[in-house]
């Protein structure tokens, strides 16, 4: 038992009867520490109830003894396909995971852009409330993109793209040290990024346009391109 505490392992042949525990205690504790390992019990005991109890405890299948060639190639084969279908699950299930991941940013900014234009339901609003956490007190931040600038060309639609979201990134941790913050990029102008930042830390009287200065700086820096930002005032019920 001391080899399955330290190695995992994908299939186990055990017997009932052994010297420091019996097959129902190894299932049980085996179980504890991998459950997916498939254990296979043999036993010359013909006691249904045993059996049931195996497979209560984990166990993935219960065979008399004698045991002849045939019989055990066939579990060992129908093992094989388990531990193939649970891996294709699992793979599954992290495609999902990526996609999922990879879709909810996109329906929150169509959510955000909906409130943004006023077009949400109350049902919506409810929803964008809990993007924005339950504090009235907030500000907008206006951020633009200028692709006037020679430099801009110079770049492809991916590269673009990932200068977006560079910028949004950059925002974000700016704001961050003072509230909440939600960035989105306006569906019908790409090139605005709107930035709501919500109180919860440091007064947002303390957001200065001189502190934002640096990521213009920044941006420039990095990519040539030339960004605008501005600033709302505060107001004490973000949301309306």
């Amino acid at each position: 038992f001391d080899f399955i505490k330290e190695t995992n392992v994908d299939i186990i042949i055990t017997d009932i009867r052994m010297p420091v525990m019996d097959g129902l205690e190894f299932i049980k504790c085996t179980k504890e520490r991998q459950k997916n390992v498939k254990i296979i019990i043999l036993s010359g005991y013909a006691n249904f109830e045993y059996a049931q109890k195996a497979i209560e405890l984990g166990a993935f299948d219960y065979i008399l003894k004698p045991v002849d060639e045939d019989k055990i190639n066939n579990l060992l084969i129908k093992v094989e396909k388990s531990i193939k279908d649970e891996q294709l699950n699992i793979k599954e299930k992290k495609l999902l995971m990526e996609n999922l991941n990879n879709t909810l940013p996109v329906y929150v900014e169509w959510m955000l852009n909906k409130w943004i234009n006023g077009t949400a339901t109350e049902s919506e609003l409810s929803e964008v409330k809990s993007y924005i956490t339950d504090s009235k007190e907030g500000m907008v931040i206006i951020t633009e993109t200028s692709r006037h600038h020679k430099s801009f060309n110079d770049y492809s639609i991916e590269e673009i793209g990932e200068i977006s979201k560079n910028i949004k990134l950059w925002i974000n941790e700016k704001l961050g040290s003072f509230g909440s913050t939600v960035s989105f990029y306006l569906r019908n102008f790409e090139d605005t990024l709107v930035s709501i930042v919500v109180k919860n830390r440091e007064p947002l009287d303390r957001i200065s346009f001189e502190g934002l200065k640096d990521i213009i700086g920044e941006i420039k820096k990095d990519y040539g391109i030339d960004i605008a930002i501005g600033m709302s005032n505060i107001s004490g019920d973000i949301l309306h």
